[in-house]
């Protein structure tokens, strides 16, 4: 479909990362050659696990891939689709800037009451401490049920029974 229009997107990515863009979309000269040596040095840093690999936050490696993309795509343009490469200009100019799309609205906490500031200030009354349970006096653990089964379902399960 537009494969003219992804030409000037990557030019105009080629160019946000710093490289240089050819109104013809062909490397030309020494900048070629740079740019291939520059990638072999940075393929055998990675071999090595170099400690400064990676500090420039991928930014070579994405120049290698736009100028890839680039290099393939210009080809199957001027080969079969045949269609104009826009400038990069206003494609770049068309992003969004990358603001909310909306205005957000500042964060107003809840207020309370007096009465309930009061009641949370005020120590705990001892008779809402512990509420107690109805099995809660007998010691003997035969009668709990086993973590996350049903009340009353104790003597179902294998705890109680041998199974030799």
């Amino acid at each position: 479909g537009e494969v003219g229009e992804a030409i000037g997107w990557l030019r105009g990515a080629r160019r946000e990362l710093g490289g240089k863009v050819d109104e013809e979309g062909k490397n030309k000269g020494l900048g070629k050659l740079k740019r291939e040596w520059n990638g072999r040095k940075e393929d055998k840093k990675i071999e090595k696990g170099g400690d400064e690999w990676g500090l420039d936050a991928g930014k070579v490696e994405e120049e290698r891939v736009v100028e890839w993309l680039e290099k393939k795509w210009c080809k199957v343009n001027d080969t079969m689709t045949f269609q104009i490469v826009p400038p990069h200009e206003p494609l770049i100019a068309s992003l969004p800037s990358g603001r909310e799309y909306h205005s957000p609205k500042p964060f107003h906490p809840p207020s309370l009451d007096e009465a309930t500031i009061a009641k949370m200030r005020a120590p705990p009354d001892p008779k809402e401490d512990h509420i107690e349970d109805e099995n809660d006096d007998s010691d003997d653990e035969n009668d709990q049920d086993p973590v996350g089964a049903f009340p009353g379902t104790a003597k179902r399960y294998s705890g109680n029974a041998t199974y030799y």
